[in-house]
C-alpha cells in the first residue's frame, strides 16, 4: 500500500508513520473535541443537529490523512446520535463551485478536481434547508450522511477522466451500477430545458402542463437513478424509488431550470406522489401562458 502522506507544520510533506502526535492532534482534535462537546453540551430533542464534515473522509486526500481521520469522526458521530434518537446529519462536503477556501484560491487542479463533482452555493442551502427542518424524519445510520462532490463513473468518462484508483473499492461498487445518459445530459442539458420550456408555453390546458411535468419527472429519475422509466409509477412519492436528500437538490434545480417553479427540498421528499406534486406546481410555471392562468 502507497503510504499516506501529510503536510506537518514546517510545510513538509511526511509518510503518516512517520508524522509527529502533535501534527496529527492539531487538525483531529477541533473536529473530534469540538463536534462530541457540542453533542453533551447541547439539550435532547432538537430540531437538527449538522456537523459540517468533507469528502476527505470518503476518498482520502493526499497530505491530510489527519484531516481526514477528524471527518470520519463526525460521519460517526451523527450516526451515533440517530441511533440514540436525537437528530443529527453530517454533511461530507466536496469541492463549492465559486465560493470557499478551494474556489477562492484556485486549488482545483491541485487537489485533483477532475475527479469530483461541485456543489453550488444555491445547493449547499438547499441541503442545510432540508437537515434544518424540523418535519424532516429521523434518519437512520445509513441516511445520515450526506456525501457530496463524488461524481459516478459514467459521469467521468463523459468528461474523458480516467477512474481514480479509490474508486475501484467496495465502498464506491454502488457508483458503477448509476446508469446515466452522460454524454447527452452534459451535450444537450440546455436544449432539454428549453424543450420543455418550449412545451409548456405551448400547452392548450394545465392538464397538458401536468402530463409534462410527471413526463419530464419520469426521464430524470430515470437518467439519474437508473430505473427504467416504465417502472417509475406516478401515483408513489419520489422517495419510493430512491430519491434521497443529495438527489432532491438536484431533481429541484431540473423544477426550477425546466419547469419554471421553485420548490423545497421537503415538497420533493415528502408523501406527495409525482401526480399530485404535478398537479400543485403546474399553475405556478413561470412559462404558462397568461390565458392558461387566468382559467385556473
Amino acid at each position: 500500500m502507497t503510504p499516506v502522506t501529510i503536510t506537518n507544520t514546517k510545510d513538509k510533506d511526511v509518510t503518516f508513520d512517520e508524522m509527529s502526535i502533535a501534527d496529527f492532534n492539531t487538525a483531529i482534535k477541533p473536529k473530534v473535541h469540538g463536534s462530541w462537546n457540542l453533542h453533551e453540551c447541547l439539550p435532547s430533542g432538537m430540531d437538527f443537529f449538522i456537523l459540517l464534515s468533507s469528502v476527505a473522509g470518503i476518498v482520502g486526500t493526499y497530505g491530510q490523512s489527519n484531516y481526514a481521520a477528524g471527518n470520519t469522526y463526525q460521519d460517526a458521530l451523527a450516526a451515533f446520535r440517530v441511533t440514540e434518537g436525537e437528530k443529527a446529519f453530517t454533511i461530507d462536503l466536496g469541492g463549492m463551485e465559486s465560493v470557499g477556501y478551494i474556489a477562492e484560491r484556485n486549488l482545483g487542479e491541485v487537489l485533483g478536481a477532475e475527479f469530483f463533482g461541485t456543489l453550488s452555493e444555491r445547493e449547499l442551502h438547499a441541503i442545510l434547508e432540508y437537515c434544518c427542518d424540523p418535519h424532516t424524519p429521523l434518519q437512520t445510520p445509513s441516511t445520515c450522511q450526506i456525501v457530496t462532490g463524488i461524481d459516478p463513473p459514467a459521469v467521468l468518462a463523459a468528461r474523458g477522466v480516467e477512474e481514480p484508483y479509490w474508486m475501484h473499492g467496495k465502498l464506491f461498487k454502488p457508483l458503477y451500477q448509476m446508469l446515466s445518459a452522460t454524454s447527452n445530459m452534459q451535450s444537450n442539458s440546455s436544449d432539454t430545458v428549453t424543450n420543455y420550456r418550449e412545451l409548456i408555453s405551448a400547452a392548450e390546458s394545465l392538464q397538458q402542463v401536468r402530463y409534462i411535468i410527471i413526463g419530464g419527472l419520469q426521464t430524470r429519475l430515470s437518467n439519474s437513478l437508473g430505473i427504467e422509466i416504465e417502472n417509475i409509477d406516478p401515483s408513489r412519492p419520489m422517495h419510493t424509488f430512491g430519491v434521497d436528500s443529495l438527489s432532491a437538490v438536484e431533481v429541484r434545480t431540473w423544477f426550477r431550470n425546466a419547469v419554471g417553479v421553485d420548490i423545497t427540498v421537503f415538497d420533493i421528499l415528502g408523501n406527495s406522489s409525482i401526480e399530485q406534486l404535478a398537479q400543485r406546481v403546474a399553475p405556478t410555471s413561470s412559462f404558462i401562458t397568461e390565458a392558461l392562468r387566468r382559467d385556473e
